[in-house]
């Protein structure tokens, strides 16, 4: 049996390019102010994720690199690829 799809949330996008993730989301990923989120594009969405533990372990900045949210999409992505 198929699962019933969830409920969307919405969130509006701030001209830079923010926008606030929904607190029940929040909660059902664990994730909390401070904590690094990972995007993974797929198709004509995105995945939204905790990040892996080896990126969790690196030191924090302000922000991820775009090389370093390259590299860990793409083995993220080969991770997802290889459990199909």
């Amino acid at each position: 049996m198929k699962p019933e799809p969830a409920e969307p949330f919405y969130s509006t996008l701030a001209p830079r390019g923010r926008t606030n993730i929904p607190v029940r989301v929040r909660r059902a990923l664990g994730i909390e102010a401070g904590d690094i989120i990972e995007y993974i594009p797929s198709g004509d969405h995105v995945i939204i994720r905790r990040a892996p533990l080896d990126v969790l372990a690196e030191p924090r900045s302000a922000s991820v690199s775009p090389a370093q949210m390259r590299a860990t999409a793409a083995a993220a992505a080969a991770h997802a690829r290889s459990k199909r």
